[in-house]
């Protein structure tokens, strides 16, 4: 039997709310989004199977995993309560409200990291992508290295300077010699990118409670069109946050923390 998921008090006192991060992130790098809102917000985040200080387990990976993460999460830290999801922290969220509805009382979703359908030019782009990600390093000389390296580097080369900070302060752990390795293993990591598919899309359908779902302005044109339409199919409220991508969140903490305020004061 596995252990449950690390889910980490942020601060604050108000409506509670949980984060769920993107793949490849931890949920400490919401800590800045939840200073913003501590006047208004109990911030709770979680770090998925395999990410932060959550153990990857045992068999097979499927998304499932996560959405049980998040139900688990939400489940343990009772009603009622927010969700507030990044990329696939945002389809966690949406299979836990499926696998048990009432879970939350409203949701958040940046960017759902969905599949509609399957193309060839989309199997092109996520086969590169799972072969990047296989390859991507894990392990520097200390901290100052590692930062270096994620300021060179898509995606944390746009990390708001507080995030990236999060981001390397919990995201890394320390060896004897004094190095540090990344807590999220890369194989992990790409086999998220590996098994997303449309077997999830029955998923995208209206909840109850209300959901604001919100795309970048700058984003890639196959995330505005899934994120569009997953909106439509939901019935949820749609807000374009212009001039950022799929790291809007992290790229202007002020910005997304002000959009979660009014989403959770409606």
């Amino acid at each position: 039997m596995r252990s449950k998921p690390a889910v980490h008090e942020l601060g604050g006192a108000g409506s509670l709310v949980l984060f769920g991060h993107a793949a490849g992130m931890h949920g400490r790098v919401w800590a800045p989004i939840a200073a913003r809102l501590a006047d208004r917000v109990r911030a709770v985040a979680v770090d998925l199977r395999g990410h932060g200080d959550t153990p990857a387990g045992q068999g097979p990976l499927s998304w499932q995993w996560f959405g049980d993460d998040m139900r688990v999460a939400a489940t343990d830290l009772g009603g009622p309560l927010i969700g507030v999801g990044h990329s696939f922290g945002a389809t966690s969220m949406l299979i836990a409200e499926h696998d048990r509805p009432g879970t939350f009382a409203g949701l958040v979703l940046y960017e759902p990291a969905l599949v509609e359908r399957v193309e060839e030019a989309d199997e092109q782009r996520r086969a590169l992508m799972v072969r990047s990600t296989r390859r991507r390093r894990v392990r520097f000389a200390d901290l100052a290295e590692a930062r270096e390296h994620a300021t060179a580097k898509p995606p944390t080369n746009v990390l708001h300077p507080e995030v990236l900070d999060a981001y390397l302060a919990h995201g890394f752990t320390a060896q004897p010699d004094g190095s540090v390795v990344s807590k999220c293993a890369p194989e992990l990591e790409a086999d998220v990118y590996a098994t997303a598919n449309p077997e999830w899309w029955p998923y995208v359908r209206p909840v109850g409670c209300p959901v604001t779902v919100v795309v970048g302005g700058e984003s890639e044109p196959r995330h505005r069109r899934t994120t569009r339409r997953a909106a439509e199919r939901i019935g949820a409220s749609l807000h374009v946050m212009p001039d950022v991508g799929h790291f809007g969140p992290l790229q202007e903490p002020d910005r997304f923390a002000e959009l979660v305020r009014g989403a959770i004061g409606r």
